[in-house]
């Protein structure tokens, strides 16, 4: 490692822990803890290849036309293994639940190999090129993190065009004689073609995830949280006066009511002033 990237390498370590420490007092739960420092890797990564794809976008989709960039592309990929490092390092101490044996140190470990094999065979720039495909992360990591942004069709989009579409892409680039002459070597094909599968099987599970819960909607009704609310005090009383509640009651407070809300509200009512004779 040259002094540069050591000093790449230290000071991204040292500044995305200081980020981590800095943004954790807003979150509570380990999984949110565990998506600080992928947020911020995946937005870096992502908008550090956005140089090489416009190379690619300008040369019509010639990946031996992407200019090399060979220092910043290796600060670049430096940056990358800190924050592998980090992560598993902070992990281990904060959110310990979430570092699993394959998509923790299985996956992290993987990736460092990949990034110093890159490094030393000056193919950083095919790394950052494929770095766009960590845009789906940054969509998943910021809806982790904060709700209002989550948004199944954007990470659903976004993966397919990404580590999809553009995965495909780059597997056949690299495997033709413009890409071997590029790389200077198939094995940069080798590798892309090697993570692909995993890629489908997330995509696969991402799919079925979508019809689970289309079915879930689709097989039962949703009831406002207000009605549900007036059914549950209607049965409450309801006990207090020693009666069975009405039938429509029922149904409301299981979410399978007929006929309009204002004849279940006057239904309702009624039962609140019966009283056990009456019943």
């Amino acid at each position: 490692m040259s002094l540069s990237g050591e000093t790449a390498f230290v000071s991204s370590f040292v500044g995305l822990t200081i980020l981590y420490h800095a943004c954790a007092q807003r979150f509570n739960t380990p999984k949110q803890l565990s998506w600080i420092l992928t947020v911020a890797s995946s937005l870096v990564m992502t908008l550090s290849s956005l140089p090489f794809i416009y190379d690619l976008s300008v040369a019509g989709g010639r990946v031996s036309s992407v200019r090399v960039r060979q220092d910043f592309a290796s600060t670049m990929l430096r940056f990358f293994q800190a924050y592998l490092l980090c992560d598993l390092t902070l992990g281990s101490v904060y959110y310990r639940s979430q570092i699993t044996i394959l998509t923790g140190w299985f996956h992290h470990s993987v990736y460092l190999c990949i990034t110093e094999l890159a490094t030393r065979r000056t193919w950083s720039h095919i790394f950052l090129l494929c770095s766009l495909m960590e845009l789906p992360t940054f969509s998943l990591g910021i809806g982790s993190l904060h709700a209002k942004y989550r948004s199944n069709i954007v990470f659903a989009v976004s993966f397919f065009a990404t580590r999809i579409l553009f995965h495909v892409f780059l597997c056949v680039s690299y495997y033709l004689q413009d890409g071997r002459a590029a790389a200077d070597s198939i094995i940069p094909a080798m590798v892309l073609t090697g993570v692909l599968p995993l890629h489908s099987m997330w995509f696969i599970a991402c799919l079925k995830g979508f019809f689970r819960r289309y079915k879930a909607r689709r097989g039962g009704r949703m009831v406002p949280y207000p009605l549900v609310m007036r059914a549950r005090q209607a049965v409450r009383r309801s006990r207090l006066c020693r009666s069975l509640p009405m039938r429509e009651v029922v149904f409301e407070f299981v979410g399978l009511a007929r006929g309009s809300r204002i004849r279940l509200a006057k239904r309702s009512a009624e039962m609140v002033v019966m009283t056990p004779s009456n019943a």
